[in-house]
């Protein structure tokens, strides 16, 4: 329903419920809880037409979250966008369809599952504390699920509502680099063509880490030699952004399946590499 024609029951039909129900529990559980994670709405960030209302409810959701980790309080808002497994679109062919057609990228379950994991898993306000060597604004508590498109950015049949908002300009970068990746692995051999020559595991393990690391400075823009093979992904500068993008690079590379919270919380490039080539021998998941 258009704003204008929006009349204040049809406002608070949507907005009181997330409001009311997020001060309550705000109230009513101990405040020294280890997580709190509010289920949010990528219209809070980009509108949806006809949807002011429900995009206001879900910016309150992204505030409070905020304010919760101002205060010292555990909170987490996951923005989803849209749902392609269970919900309202996956009953409604014709309405995927139609985010279908802009280049909008249908969010999975599992993505959900493993956001949701992410966002249980997030550090505390108190350990998040120091001063930022990224002098732009962050907001720590709140992260988007499904911001993605299926069609570049460059397209000119994506039609996605946040093509030209300035603060998806990190999309467009991610989008060249991954053309990057490819444009450069056509010119390299394969990945599973270097593997071919390798005899032993470890040394195969090795190769996978390298090309990993390889892709993952580019969806960084870093210099390849910055990538340590040994430390930590998160220390490497990883977020659940770039992890979707390194999924992606490895189920094209490899043919193997994995989810960002495995990606994130692998205690390195090799470890995540071994389990990588022991996946690709025996068709699991990693």
């Amino acid at each position: 329903m258009a704003l204008d024609k929006m009349g204040i029951s049809d406002w608070n039909m949507a907005v009181e419920p997330k409001v009311q129900g997020t001060w309550n529990l705000h109230n009513v559980l101990p405040l020294d809880i280890d997580f709190f994670v509010l289920f949010s709405s990528f219209t809070g960030i980009v509108g949806q037409p006809g949807q002011a209302n429900y995009a206001a409810a879900n910016t309150f959701l992204d505030a409070f979250a905020s304010y919760r980790n101002r205060n010292g309080y555990a909170a987490s808002a996951i923005d989803i966008g849209v749902m392609g497994d269970v919900g309202f679109v996956s009953r409604n062919h014709e309405v995927r369809e139609r985010f279908e057609k802009t280049g909008m990228r249908i969010v999975k379950e599992q993505d959900l599952l493993d956001a949701l994991a992410l966002a249980v898993r997030k550090p505390k306000p108190t350990e998040l504390r120091g001063e930022s060597r990224v002098k732009t604004y962050q907001e720590p508590s709140q992260f988007s699920l499904g911001v993605l498109t299926s069609i570049p950015l460059s397209s000119p049949h994506n039609r996605v509502a946040w093509r030209r908002d300035p603060r998806m300009a990190i999309y467009h970068n991610l989008s060249k680099s991954s053309e990057d990746v490819i444009s450069k692995s056509k010119k390299k051999k394969g990945l599973k063509e270097m593997l071919e020559l390798e005899v032993t595991d470890e040394c195969k393990t090795e190769v996978i880490a390298r090309a990993i690391a390889g892709a993952l400075a580019n969806f960084l823009i870093k210099d390849e030699e910055t990538i340590s093979i040994e430390r930590p992904l998160e220390s490497l500068g990883m977020d659940s952004l770039v992890a979707m993008e390194v999924r992606n690079w490895i189920r094209q590379q490899t043919g193997v399946e994995s989810s960002v919270f495995t990606i994130v919380q692998s205690p390195s490039l090799l470890n995540l590499a071994d389990r990588v080539r022991q996946a690709m021998g025996t068709g699991n998941a990693v």
